[in-house]
């Protein structure tokens, strides 16, 4: 069902600290509203905003059997529009992308395999090893902007 998969989006967002709490669950306060009751959904509606951990797995819990590719490709998406906003987003980026292909086992489609090692890049870069963090975020930008209209 599609909104399961929103609910997907959402997890993931959320997870990375690029959605905000409040919007998933504006978004499952607009489901019931709209749709048919539906208990696991109604138990988001109920989340605080500042019980983050509880409203990931709510929304896990919902999402389960959804692509995660497929949703992240919109959070990617997301993080194009929010490093462009905030520059210090930058490191949280690269250690969420880590973080979410090591739960992908290590392996993701080509247009994501740029995730890979990412946090690493990062600090190699941070520390002036290699590259810079000017040329890091430039090049991450660049990246993330081709899942822009995914978002």
């Amino acid at each position: 069902m599609k909104q399961y998969a929103k609910a997907m989006e959402l997890k993931l967002g959320v997870e990375s600290g690029i959605y905000p709490a409040h919007e998933a669950i504006e978004w499952a306060n607009r489901y019931i509203a709209e749709n048919q009751y539906d208990d696991a959904i109604a138990n988001i509606c109920t989340a605080g905003v500042n019980k983050v951990t509880e409203l990931v797995s709510l929304l896990g819990k919902v999402s389960e059997g959804q692509d995660p590719i497929a949703a992240m490709r919109v959070v990617l998406g997301r993080m194009a529009i929010e490093l462009e906003r905030d520059k210090t987003k930058v490191e949280g980026i690269a250690v969420y992308c880590e973080y979410f292909w090591a739960a992908q086992d290590f392996d993701l489609p080509d247009d994501m395999t740029f995730m890979a090692g990412l946090h690493d890049e990062f600090e190699l870069a941070n520390q002036g090893t290699y590259g810079n963090r000017n040329d890091f975020i430039a090049d991450l930008a660049v990246k993330l902007n081709d899942f822009r209209e995914k978002s």
